[in-house]
């Protein structure tokens, strides 16, 4: 039986030049009938994956990708511009990226362009990142890539991760069909320019979902290096939890009139859906504080501010997943690397906000420790804010007193034995000395 070029390959040289081009620009070219079997396949397909015509003429090409729902997408006509595994002779399986055009009533002509060592850049970059566990598991953060061609012009994304799909709308096959500019609202050319630059730099921006709705980011980019064609990896997280809270929080402040109590009650109502012992341990964390405070001879304006500090010092937990907050038991380490997150997450809410008190920073350093083994900064000594040496105790003596959802509550006495214990190591003396007192007295926590 005749290839379907034997009939035309006499007919002119411009028709053998097209099918020269062919040969030469893709892996595999294979033609089918509607039904999707086989009358040819290129030389170089013959070659790539180690079939001869007379191999797999009148086969269906769904013997040779994988996926069970392959055939009803291309009778759906949705297969075109998406990825499939094929299966070769000698090579294994490999991911290539399919072309399809009709060229006649019943014939369908279909380019296949290996892409299998792309794939698996992109996953070795995730595992290098250490980000697949968190990724795919826990944090729901949205990841997807794309290519800056030459020129500039950027192509259709290129990976994406189950919770992109998810959160915009789209299955996979359509999101690759999607180039960047229809998902995330952005100036690229700045975007561009800042990534040859910096190589990677962090933003607020939007996602933009199938329905229209915008979705508000903290989004990574990353530029990597060593790849042609250039490659970008995106990294973001869904912020409007984020966007939500820090509204609330404005509308109970006005004309700096701090309303504490609105304060207390609004960010319990958000943090209790997603952790109940956060709420109690804010309040404990803020009393225990402000009678650290007033042991040192706090003013009452500052009082004040490190009340508010011990309300927000845990704010940041809104982000972080609720299966993590109240996980029994131990925490791997990527699961405590994301919870850890939380004193920035509590800053990036705060820092706008105008209070009478650097209140954001408290926050964002309250995990700070006096020798540098703290988070997130490594900050040591001096550098540390006073406000923020008190909660770093406050907030050890009700985490260790306290029932936690990984372990019955340890007690007073083991809190006051931690703290003096690493007096001058991890905590500053004279607010330990003043805890010490506190306790001592008898006062109720």
């Amino acid at each position: 039986m005749k290839n379907y070029f034997d009939d035309i390959e006499d007919k002119n040289e411009v028709q053998k030049y097209l099918i020269g081009t062919i040969e030469n620009n893709f892996e595999i070219v294979i033609i089918t009938n509607n039904d999707g079997v086989i009358s040819y396949i290129s030389k170089s397909g013959e070659n790539y994956t180690g079939y001869e015509l007379i191999d797999i003429e009148e086969k269906s090409i769904f013997d040779f990708i994988k996926g069970k729902t392959i055939r009803d997408k291309f009778l759906k006509k949705s297969l075109n511009k998406t990825s499939v595994e094929f299966k070769l002779k000698k090579r294994g399986i490999r991911n290539f990226k399919i072309t399809i055009y009709k060229i006649e009533t019943n014939k369908y002509i279909w380019y296949f362009t290996d892409i299998t060592m792309e794939v698996k850049k992109i996953e070795t970059i995730l595992e290098s990142l250490s980000l697949r566990n968190i990724i795919y598991n826990i944090m729901e953060e949205f990841i997807f890539s794309f290519q800056i061609l030459v020129g500039d012009k950027l192509t259709s994304l290129y990976e994406v991760n189950s919770s992109l799909e998810k959160v915009l709308g789209y299955n996979r096959e359509e999101l690759y069909k999607k180039k960047v500019v229809d998902i995330i609202k952005c100036d690229f050319n700045k975007m561009i320019s800042k990534l040859y630059s910096e190589k990677q730099f962090t933003e607020e921006t939007l996602l933009i979902k199938s329905n229209g709705d915008e979705l508000p980011i903290k989004a990574k980019f990353i530029l990597l290096e060593g790849y042609e064609p250039k490659t970008v990896v995106v990294i973001a997280r869904d912020i409007s939890v984020e966007k939500e809270v820090k509204s609330l929080l404005l509308e109970n402040i006005k004309n700096n009139d701090i309303m504490v109590d609105n304060i207390v009650e609004t960010m319990s109502k958000i943090v209790e859906k997603r952790d109940p012992y956060t709420v109690g341990h804010q309040k404990s964390v803020s009393e225990i504080s402000v009678k650290i405070g007033k042991e040192m001879g706090f003013s009452k304006d500052r009082l004040r501010g490190l009340e508010i500090a011990g309300i927000l010092h845990d704010l940041g937990k809104v982000a972080i997943p609720i299966e993590i907050l109240t996980k029994p038991g131990k925490l791997m380490e990527e699961e405590f690397n994301l919870i850890k997150k939380h004193s920035e997450i509590g800053y990036d809410i705060l820092k706008d906000i105008k209070f009478p008190w650097e209140i954001a920073e408290f926050v964002l350093q309250h995990h700070e420790r006096i020798n540098g083994s703290g988070y997130p900064l490594g900050l040591k000594g001096d550098n540390i804010s006073l406000e923020s040496k008190i909660l770093a105790v406050a907030d050890v003596i009700d985490a260790m007193a306290s029932h936690r959802p990984y372990r019955a509550a340890l007690g007073l006495k083991s809190a006051m034995e931690e703290i003096e214990g690493k007096k001058g190591i991890l905590y500053d003396e004279r607010v330990v000395n003043s805890a010490i007192k506190v306790l001592g007295k008898g006062e109720k926590l």
